[in-house]
């Protein structure tokens, strides 16, 4: 790799004690081990479980607990076995994370309801000697751009799901701020948008939902993997759903040849500053004002 640019902004929200809430994580690390070097990009953005019982450990939401707990795990057992396959470490994780769960219920003698355990979209590269994998489980996004020119979104069947579910959220949020003459983002609050979100975050690792990462290992069987070789590649752009570039009024490829010619923490910045404009949700309907924001860039 030629170089790597990593970008991780919070999206704003506080809990009561005024501390900033980030629910993103990354990480990028490289290994030598028997002649052969491996590096890793980890991207991953957490869920807080949408209920009363949404923290796990105290000063952190469950999301933040979540994210933390995995990609340090990922971190310790790759620095270790940097060749193990990435489905087989993911889902031994997802196995931790649930005992640990468990733990947390019989120690409070509840149990969560699914739309109250904690997830997160991840996505995994990692490049091995003149190869590179790329794992995707949820809804982060990749963009990859080829020497010869071409420049790719990779297909994300999970992605597009999750993008469709919150769309049909968002559409009725809109409705109401008609009907009830309100800014969109005052109805994010309304009890027919919470029942639909919780709706639609208890179809997760459901045959008729979408799947990410969370308390069952089988969701790993429905990943989207992807084997390219390096001497193709020109740069791999990472990302989850808070870089919002649609607000900008770019396509995926329009997005990547920006981030060519710009320097992504500029590009960044003009999002945020869409986002201030329009801080009521109105103009680009979404559930919050600014979400948090990770971006890598991997050139080879």
């Amino acid at each position: 790799m030629k170089a790597v640019t990593k970008i991780l902004l919070s999206g704003g929200k506080k809990n009561e004690d005024g501390r900033e809430i980030k629910e993103d994580r990354i990480k990028t690390f490289t290994i030598n081990k028997n002649e052969m070097e491996y590096f890793y990009a980890i991207i991953m953005d957490g869920a807080t479980g949408l209920g009363k019982n949404n923290q796990i450990e105290k000063n952190k939401t469950s999301a933040e607990w979540y994210v933390d707990f995995v990609i340090e795990y990922l971190e310790k057992y790759f620095r270790k076995n940097p060749e193990e396959k990435i489905e087989k470490v993911v889902k031994q994780i997802i196995l931790e994370v649930k005992d640990a769960i468990e733990v947390f219920e019989k120690e409070n003698n509840i149990k969560l309801e699914e739309y109250e355990v904690p997830s997160a979209s991840l996505a995994i590269l990692r490049t091995e000697g003149r190869d590179t994998e790329i794992f995707l489980l949820g809804d982060t996004e990749t963009i990859i751009g080829y020497k010869t020119g071409k420049i790719e979104k990779l297909e994300n069947p999970n992605q597009r799901i999750l993008n469709n579910l919150d769309q049909k959220v968002l559409d009725k949020m809109v409705e109401l701020s008609q009907k009830m003459n309100k800014d969109v983002i005052d109805t994010r609050k309304e009890n027919e948008i919470n029942e639909m979100l919780q709706k639609n975050r208890s179809l997760k690792n459901k045959e008729n939902g979408y799947w990410t990462c969370e308390v069952k290992e089988e969701a790993v069987n429905h990943a989207v993997t992807y084997q390219l070789k390096n001497k193709e590649l020109d740069r791999v752009v990472m990302a989850t759903d808070g870089f919002a570039y649609k607000e900008l009024e770019k396509n995926a490829k329009e997005i990547y040849q920006l981030l060519k010619e710009k320097e992504a923490r500029k590009i960044v910045n003009e999002i945020r500053e869409k986002e201030e404009e329009d801080k009521k949700c109105n103009q680009y309907p979404r559930f919050k004002k600014s979400d948090d924001l990770t971006l890598v860039i991997v050139e080879f």
